[in-house]
């Protein structure tokens, strides 16, 4: 192994990086798929998202690590040679970004001081969610991927409100209005947990990348040009969250109570005929496969 020398990246990062790579992309999953990817080659891309430039590598607190460099989804795209033709919409969302958040800093400071607590550790865990907002998306291109990310961490329960667990209106208008327009869309989930994807359940391809660390962006576009092969499963059923058994109470401060019994996982979901939108174990590849019994 070589040590770390002048703060360069040595031979075991590569290494590393290598492995993680190549593993990461093992661990992503089609939700839907129509038989747009793996695509024949670097082409021209729109891309947009919260998740495009903001890539989520881990969660918030020790769900996350500091790194040299992150690859995050629009470098990696352009690495494996895309052309990205929507740098105006990016701009203007980091610029839309970056005021939502100094505004929200501000608001855990104060709630923070209200309630006589260290504004970073009430602070901790707590993500803040997408915002509204109307840009263009008047771009041409081959294909268009839209990345929608989510971030989380300890200390702080998500919850079922626009721009979290739901979907904000923005990005259930751009998610439709992109499918719609072009023949080839993909919708990306870089999130660390599930998200309600009801309201864009016609969306001709949803990818779920989720949080792959310092090689996001490059493990998404092997994955696009099929250099990778996703087959994940899913570790958790995805369900609308009023249907799960454990909802109410949960996160609270002082005391949560677990009333629900042996009713949890697919117990609940088959005793009560509850039909989960995507259930435990479930995962689309690029390979379809067919079963028989003579």
């Amino acid at each position: 192994m070589i040590r770390i020398q002048n703060n360069k990246i040595q031979n075991f990062e590569i290494e590393h990086m290598d492995i993680l790579r190549r593993v990461g992309a093992e661990c992503t999953l089609l939700l839907k798929k129509d038989g747009t990817l793996p695509l024949k080659e670097a082409t021209t891309v729109a891309l947009y998202g919260s998740g495009a430039r903001n890539t989520i590598k881990g969660g918030t607190g020790s769900g996350d690590v500091n790194v040299r460099h992150f690859v995050n989804i629009e470098e990696g795209l352009e690495k494996a040679g895309f052309t990205i033709v929507s740098k105006n919409w990016l701009d203007q969302y980091d610029a839309l970004k970056a005021d939502r958040y100094q505004e929200f800093t501000e608001q855990i400071r104060s709630e923070a001081k209200e309630l006589g607590l260290n504004p970073v550790m009430y602070g901790m865990g707590k993500a803040m969610p997408e915002p509204e907002y109307k840009f263009s998306l008047e771009h041409d291109a081959d294909i268009a991927v839209y990345v929608l990310s989510r971030n989380s961490g300890e200390g702080s329960d998500r919850s079922q409100v626009s721009g979290d667990i739901d979907l904000s209106q923005t990005e259930i208008r751009d998610i439709l209005e992109l499918n719609r327009k072009f023949g080839q869309f993909v919708l990306v989930l870089n999130v660390g947990g599930m998200v309600n994807l009801s309201p864009v359940a016609n969306v001709k391809n949803i990818l779920l990348l989720s949080q792959l660390g310092m090689v996001t962006g490059e493990v998404l576009a092997d994955l696009l040009l099929g250099n990778s092969y996703p087959s994940g499963k899913l570790a958790m059923t995805w369900a609308p969250i009023e249907d799960y058994a454990s909802t109410e109470g949960f996160g609270d401060l002082d005391d949560t109570y677990y009333r629900e019994g042996i009713y949890v996982g697919y117990r609940y979901f088959d005793s009560y005929q509850k039909v989960p939108t995507y259930p435990f174990g479930f995962g689309l590849s690029y390979t379809d496969f067919a079963g028989s019994v003579k």
